[in-house]
């Protein structure tokens, strides 16, 4: 987790063909002690994700795992061991060809930028 004032962060790395190794070299980039790296190769946190998300069924028999995915929270809601995670307040994705996810919250490139900051900032102002 990565805690600046509020925030924090959690990556999970395992979906599309991530190694272990793939994933050690990936959390290279971010070290900073207040992240937390995990490889999933169960997309397990994927897959919970997309149940709190309220996604009732993909329409096309594809996997309905979560990846590449930005989610928020209330600072005192956490992930129990055995329950679905809570609904976050807030998050965004980039996964344009999935059908089960609202494409009405895809962001990428500066757009993705640009709401990852206004989100953060309204989400730890006083």
């Amino acid at each position: 987790m990565c805690e600046a004032g509020n925030i924090r962060s959690t990556s999970s790395m395992g979906d599309t063909g991530d190694t272990e190794a793939s994933v050690k070299l990936a959390a290279l980039t971010v070290q900073d002690p207040r992240v937390r790296h995990f490889y999933d190769p169960d997309k397990l946190a994927g897959k919970a994700v997309v149940t709190s998300l309220g996604a009732t069924g993909a329409e096309d028999g594809e996997d309905e795992v979560a990846w590449d995915i930005y989610l928020f929270y209330e600072p005192e809601e956490e992930w129990s061991n055995g329950e679905p995670p809570p609904a976050p307040v807030e998050w965004m994705h980039q996964l344009s060809e999935c059908s089960w996810i609202d494409q009405s919250r895809m962001r990428c490139g500066e757009a993705l930028v640009a709401e990852l900051y206004y989100t953060m900032k309204k989400l730890v102002a006083p």
